[in-house]
């Protein structure tokens, strides 16, 4: 990977960081309150799944500030617009009960393609690991949606959990070959 000058992060980065400061603190009190501060083991796990989504959301903002912020009004548009979706879901995962919310899937759906989007901008501009994490972006939305199609069953949350790991280790197995 060839070498990035370093940059002074911005007023939006560090506001971006703020709020998934947030957004994770909102998520862990959601799991552990709903049984009085007894941790289940289904609502751990599927803890895990929503905080790994988040993770690998922040992980692909960092990464996408970090190299390819060449379009400030475009790429703040797209910040503002993840932003807002990343609150939003934060409010909308629910981890009591056995399923998550098919309000939950679409919008993570959304947030995922307005990432890939992201990266799709600045696929032609820089070396191949933008295209390896737009590719990598819509096809996770992709299979978001495919969970949002199976409904909150059991196999509609298997669905999404395949979508933000295949999403999550994507690059990292792109990156093995």
């Amino acid at each position: 990977m060839p070498r990035i000058p370093t940059t002074a992060a911005k007023v939006p980065e560090l506001f971006y960081d703020v709020l998934f400061t947030f957004v994770l603190s909102h998520i862990t009190r959601a799991m552990v309150f709903p049984d009085f501060g007894e941790i289940v083991w289904l609502s751990f796990v599927k803890y895990i799944v929503v905080l790994a989504f988040f993770w690998l959301i922040w992980t692909h903002q960092v990464i996408y500030s970090s190299r390819y912020r060449e379009r400030p009004v475009v790429d703040n548009l797209f910040l503002t617009l993840n932003l807002f979706l990343t609150i939003y879901l934060s409010s909308t995962f629910s981890l009591i009960g056995d399923d998550l919310t098919s309000t939950s899937k679409l919008f993570a759906a959304i947030l995922l393609l307005s990432v890939g989007c992201q990266y799709l901008l600045a696929w032609h501009e820089h070396e191949p690991l933008a295209e390896i994490l737009a590719i990598n972006l819509l096809i996770g939305s992709a299979i978001a949606l495919l969970s949002l199609a199976a409904g909150t069953s059991v196999a509609g949350n298997v669905i999404f959990a395949i979508a933000t790991g295949a999403t999550a280790l994507g690059p990292w197995c792109c990156g093995k070959n």
